[in-house]
């Protein structure tokens, strides 16, 4: 669930382009109305990205020797393609 409210937000550091919310320990990637967040991850600053699916079951961990900023576009079109994989199936 999103904890952090549209007036509440000051700054998101280093996630201003993909984060929506904050929950308890983990970012928000999407929010619904209701405030949950199906989709979640936990970006490490030296790259290692847990990621998790809850609407489609999916699950991953991506471990790098980069700085996140370094990977980051990477990580988000291999989470895409397992999405549209998924959905394949």
């Amino acid at each position: 669930r999103n904890r952090v409210g549209p007036g509440l937000r000051a700054s998101l550091p280093g996630a201003e382009g993909w984060a929506k919310g904050y929950g308890l320990g983990v970012w928000c990637v999407s929010v619904r109305e209701d405030g949950a967040c199906p989709q979640v991850a936990s970006p490490g600053a030296l790259g290692t990205v847990p990621w998790l699916d809850r609407e489609k079951g999916i699950a991953a961990v991506f471990v790098t020797r980069a700085r996140l900023r370094e990977v980051w576009p990477a990580i988000a079109d291999i989470e895409a393609a397992v999405a549209r994989e998924k959905e394949h199936q």
